[in-house]
């Protein structure tokens, strides 16, 4: 068979649970250009490769039999609507998966299928990657510990529950939503790591405006939350903040003493913003 180019399989140790699908006429030079960029912390590497024998536009025919397959696979970017933007070369398979597939299409092809182990370098980046994943599953594990003894917490604080009924469940985000009555803003919990404490805001996701409107009224507002509430109008960001810091240390590092005294703050200051910040909504 004359080589026209090739379809591949990409692996990278920054997102591990994803394979890049894709056809390149010089599969070395795509690579090449995937590693040129910064964006992300380890490079890509061959994990396979077909021969065809016609040169291909794109791999939508390979991505469509994806799709048909899972159309939950491929990673997609969506508009505010929720509206289809664009569609990735990226899908949630295991490599070996993906590679059965070419195995499959080689088969009645008669390309020549190509499967790279890697090398020394490419492993040592494996173990650092290991690491990495290890410690941030473990970050993760913890947020959703610390939030879920958190709504187990507020559930004998009547005014808390009577002020935020039907509590999110737990995430394994650094922070926690609430509701405040309206979709111009909503009360964030956070517990940040780099910051080694806990807090309390009112984030305002894409309105100047009303961040203008409450800042008329900052000299009530920080008398009724407290001297130390900042106002943040995040000029160079669509968003606002309002928040309220409290030094506490790591969450993870926690007792039980200080995790309960953690809980009390977070859910008294949430009280206290709801009560301040909805007379001005």
């Amino acid at each position: 068979m004359k080589k026209s180019g090739c379809i591949y399989i990409m692996t990278n140790p920054s997102f591990q649970e994803w394979v890049k699908i894709g056809y390149a006429d010089d599969v070395e030079k795509r690579l090449a250009d995937l590693n040129g960029s910064s964006a992300v912390p380890f490079s890509f590497r061959l994990y396979a490769t077909l021969d065809v024998d016609e040169r291909l536009s794109d791999c939508k025919y390979l991505h469509r039999l994806l799709d048909m397959v899972n159309s939950e696979l491929r990673s997609v970017e969506k508009d505010e609507d929720g509206k289809v933007k664009r569609r990735r070369e990226f899908f949630c398979i295991p490599p070996e998966d993906a590679y059965e597939i070419l195995e499959c299409i080689a088969g009645f092809s008669h390309g020549r299928l190509v499967r790279y182990d890697p090398s020394k370098e490419q492993k040592d980046e494996d173990k650092t990657a290991d690491r990495a994943h290890a410690k941030f599953q473990a970050t993760v594990d913890a947020r959703l510990l610390f939030w879920a003894q958190f709504i187990e917490h507020t559930r004998t604080n009547q005014e808390y529950v009577k002020l935020f009924p039907g509590s999110r469940k737990p995430t394994k985000d650094h922070w926690y939503d609430l509701p405040i009555g309206t979709s111009r803003a909503h009360i964030a919990l956070t517990i940040n790591t780099r910051q080694n404490g806990i807090a309390v805001e009112l984030y305002i996701p894409r309105d100047k405006k009303f961040y203008n409107e409450l800042q008329v009224h900052s000299e009530e507002i920080n008398a009724a939350v407290g001297p130390d509430l900042e106002w943040q109008p995040l000029q160079e960001k669509d968003a606002s903040r309002i928040i309220l810091r409290r030094e506490m240390g790591d969450f993870r590092q926690f007792d039980d003493a200080k995790r309960k005294l953690a809980f009390e703050w977070l859910s008294s200051t949430a009280i206290l913003f709801k009560r301040t910040f909805s007379r001005y909504i």
